[in-house]
């Protein structure tokens, strides 16, 4: 039976998704789930080409490359065991996603079937997505890479060895020179929930493709979505068997005590004190710090409930009355905040709901970099670091034009959307990136729940504290790919 792509919420027991789930690569439809991972972006060594083309099939052959079934049948272990009361079995998660510049190393010239800017890679579309210039990446990146190897495990020091042994092996076989190696390392809030380093709860809205996964409220937010809008034909693989997604790999670095500094300057500049400052990063973000909506929030204080569901709130739109009122003025969540940037639920102009759906991606980014104090214990503005942390940003997609690429340049840049009046909206404060020369302003509602015109005051220069290092464009091919080498 063949996998219909359109289909949402399958099971995974369906027989089509059974068919293709051992020449699919996990992570897609479901995070691999690690706190810790190692990529390494690797170029080929092209008088090694016969013999990287060997090591990669074997990879696949022996089982190296994590297939969807594997990754099910590892996580169905783990959980069987701690729910026992056993010390679970920790085992390596791994998957190899190449460049186009990738497959034409390894001897593929005729790339006509993949997506166009797959084609083309990251590095091509600096200008449209407002990028820092190629010369300004890290050195690692300058250069486009073949392929980015990705090690998962819940235990740092193992990784890291693994990671230390696979760099090792690459060089002294003289398969690949390895360009850029990346640490990603989970933090955690004090009930489980996933921060990044501003001190907010991250990864709570992504797309559910299994029934499995379909969180019990859905009511105002239905998260289950198409196959489709991960999954493509493998055009190197078997038709109708093999499958694949594209990866969107960069690097942010994050400026965490200019982010907290200008937080606490909207905060003075709206009045706002104590315990209701927060208020003006839950504007900025779209959720409070411990996750929890601010369009939802029925009190324009943060919700201190010590709830482990309070940072997993998911089902919600802007036209939800809370309290009688919707958002749909931005009297709560600013059309700015980032999760309404780049998710508007219903809110985005021009497109039905369904087509603005169809932007959304399968995030699976980590966290990197060392903290004294880390963002759950509330460092003080000299403890904070200005650099040398950030989020090592991942995504799948069935088109990077349609999905990452639109959502960076017509949602985050795009000062217009999804309004230009009465007031401009602003690019998004948290990821947004201004064209050359552009000004930086928002308007922030004074009063809670009030979006009227008159009740909004401008703040100009919320910006710039997310840099982008480097990255590229990634294919994540079958298995039957990989074993056909």
């Amino acid at each position: 039976m063949s996998l219909d792509l359109t289909k949402s919420g399958i099971s995974q027991t369906d027989p089509g998704y059974l068919a293709i789930a051992n020449d699919l690569q996990g992570n897609i439809l479901t995070s691999h789930g690690r706190n810790f991972t190692g990529q390494l972006l690797v170029r080929f060594n092209p008088a090694k080409r016969a013999d990287v083309r060997a090591y990669l099939k074997k990879l696949a052959i022996t089982e190296r490359i994590t297939s969807a079934k594997q990754q099910r049948a590892d996580a169905d272990l783990f959980n069987k065991q701690k729910k026992a009361g056993k010390v679970p079995t920790q085992v390596f998660f791994r998957g190899v996603y190449l460049t186009a510049k990738g497959y034409e190393a390894l001897g593929f010239t005729n790339l006509h079937q993949f997506d166009s800017q797959f084609q083309a890679g990251m590095q091509a579309s600096q200008a449209d997505l407002h990028d820092p210039l190629v010369n300004d990446w890290e050195g690692g990146y300058q250069n486009e890479g073949d392929a980015l190897f990705l090690f998962a495990h819940g235990v740092e020091p193992t990784l890291r060895a693994k990671v230390a042994e696979f760099a090792a092996f690459l060089r002294d076989q003289k398969l690949a020179k390895v360009l850029a190696v990346e640490y990603g390392k989970g933090f955690t809030n004090e009930v489980g929930d996933h921060l990044e380093h501003f001190g907010y709860v991250d990864g709570v809205s992504q797309p559910v493709f299994f029934t499995q996964d379909t969180p019990p409220d859905r009511t105002n937010w239905n998260p289950v979505a198409p196959l489709k809008l991960v999954l493509v034909p493998d055009p190197m693989g078997t038709p109708g068997q093999s499958f694949g997604s594209y990866y969107v790999f960069r690097k942010l670095e994050q400026n965490v005590r200019g982010f907290k500094e200008m937080e606490k300057s909207l905060a003075d500049a709206l009045g706002l004190e104590d315990d209701d400052a927060e208020r003006a990063g839950a504007m900025v973000v779209g959720r409070f710090e411990n996750g929890m909506p601010v369009t939802m929030s029925a009190t324009d204080k943060k919700v201190t409930l010590k709830d482990n569901q309070i940072g997993k709130i998911n089902d919600f739109n802007y036209g939800q009355l809370i309290d009688g009122h919707d958002d749909l003025k931005g009297g709560r969540c600013p059309f700015q905040g980032h999760i309404r940037k780049t998710n508007p639920r219903g809110t985005g102009d021009g497109e039905s709901p369904a087509d603005e759906r169809m932007h959304l991606m399968a995030r699976r980014g980590i966290t990197y970099g060392d903290r004294l104090i880390e963002p759950k214990d509330e460092p003080d503005f000299d403890e904070m670091p200005t650099e040398g942390v950030g989020l090592l940003f991942a995504s799948f997609q069935s088109s990077i034009g349609e999905q990452f690429e639109f959502t960076q340049k017509n949602w985050a840049n795009l000062s217009s959307f999804p309004f230009s009046s009465p007031d401009i909206t602003g690019i998004d404060p948290v990821i947004g990136q201004p064209a050359p020369g552009e000004a930086v302003s928002h308007c922030f509602p004074t009063v809670w729940n009030d979006g009227s015109p008159g009740n909004m005051k401008q703040f100009d220069g919320f910006a710039g504290f997310v840099t982008m290092k480097g990255g590229d464009y990634f294919f994540a091919p079958s298995l039957t790919f990989f074993k056909n080498l």
